[in-house]
């Protein structure tokens, strides 16, 4: 994202504070898995781009239904 993009919040006046979202900060957590969120390695380019492809993503998921039909058709059959 580039610093000249709009977010749906860029019109909304900031208060100073936060609304809440249900969800805790880094800093509200349990120190020690603040500090393993903190210390966990970042993907790299290439793992993104590999998430975001489509065609790999189909796959996955011929693969994982077919996985899912392998195991109803063995429990169904008593294979």
């Amino acid at each position: 994202m580039s610093a000249t993009s709009t977010h749906s919040t860029d019109s909304v006046p900031s208060t100073g504070q936060e609304q809440p979202t249900g969800r805790l900060l880094i800093e509200e957590l349990d120190p020690v898995q603040a500090e393993r969120i903190r210390r966990a390695p970042l993907p790299t380019k290439q793992t993104l781009r590999r998430r975001r492809l489509l065609p790999l993503q189909v796959l996955k998921f011929m693969e994982t239904n077919l996985r899912i039909a392998d195991i109803v058709a063995r429990e169904r059959l008593g294979l």
